[in-house]
């Protein structure tokens, strides 16, 4: 029997229970309770430092994958550790304000999607499978053909 690949699926999964997790952690605080009045239970807490440790970690991402969103959201990294350190402490102008980032974090990582279209399974497994209709036996494939 053939093996079975679960990383996609797996990688698939992890996405999308992530993005549920972000549009449930924006929902989750109203802009009224915000402020930092000891009224935020310990609850509310935990969903802000949640929030603001995914929008590092999609920060940090798209950093690595060659766009800077820090200039463009006029953030540093020092701000995002200091917010989730301490989001109790945040004032309500600081949390509307990680909050729009969010957004358009978001809203860049779906124009980049688009932009950016991986080719679908069918396409991957004709490939392959012309690549392994021609292939020599015994023959290393980084060798040079002879003419």
């Amino acid at each position: 029997m053939a093996k079975t690949n679960y990383t996609k699926v797996e990688e698939a999964l992890a996405e999308g229970l992530r993005k549920i997790d972000k549009t449930r952690l924006l929902e989750a605080v109203p802009a009224s309770k915000a402020s930092t009045s000891p009224a935020l239970s310990a609850g509310e807490i935990a969903l802000r430092k949640q929030l603001i440790a995914a929008l590092h970690v999609d920060l940090a991402y798209l950093l690595k994958e060659g766009f800077n969103l820090y200039g463009k959201e006029k953030i540093t990294k020092n701000e995002i550790k200091k917010f989730k350190e301490n989001p109790a402490q945040l004032s309500s102008e600081e949390w509307e304000k990680i909050k729009k980032i969010k957004e358009n974090v978001d809203q860049f990582k779906k124009e980049l999607e688009k932009k950016i279209k991986s080719a679908s399974n069918d396409d991957l497994i004709e490939k392959e499978r012309r690549k392994h209709v021609t292939k020599r036996f015994n023959v290393n494939e980084k060798w040079l053909p002879l003419k």
